[in-house]
């Protein structure tokens, strides 16, 4: 079922009125005071200014802090990130078996991780198949997806099964 950007919309404002809702500032300093309301159509919130009450729609706004994070240009946009190319030492494939559909291959770490990107996995498998004159699939998934601890945990369970 495909939901319409006004529905999506209509979820998304009344999540965020439940959020606000019952909520109250008092600033006693320069004598403003605000209350929320919540009614079946929408939030109406009053200021008391001056001895004078109020009434009025909060429109809500992205604060500036939202657009403070890490910087996430790309590796070739920034000049001071590494270089993979020159870091990292790449893969070897071992056991490269070609087909007429085409090849599999395992490829190991050809040196010690650099981890620019992320963890390196020292062992992938490597498949690939011609589908069409034009069209290539290229999957290159982990070997083994179990963590030296998960495969000490087998390990003690397996053995207690067999002894």
């Amino acid at each position: 079922m495909a939901l319409s950007s006004s529905r999506i919309a209509a979820f998304l404002i009344s999540s965020f009125l439940t959020l606000v809702a019952g909520q109250t500032t008092t600033n006693s300093a320069d004598g403003l005071s605000a209350s929320v309301v919540l009614t079946s159509a929408a939030t109406i919130e009053t200021a008391t200014i001056k001895g004078t009450p109020t009434a009025f729609r909060p429109v809500f706004t992205v604060p500036a802090s939202a657009d403070v994070d890490a910087n996430i240009l790309p590796n070739i946009q920034d000049p001071q990130a590494v270089d993979a190319q020159k870091v990292c030492p790449g893969y070897t494939a071992l056991n490269v078996q070609k087909n007429a559909y085409g090849l599999s291959a395992v490829l190991t770490l050809a040196g010690k991780a650099c981890n620019v990107y992320g963890t390196d996995i020292d062992t992938l498998n490597l498949t690939v198949q011609y589908q069409s004159t034009d069209r290539l699939s290229i999957n290159i998934s982990p070997a083994s997806i179990v963590s030296e601890r998960d495969q000490e945990r087998f390990h003690n369970i397996f053995s207690r099964l067999w002894t």
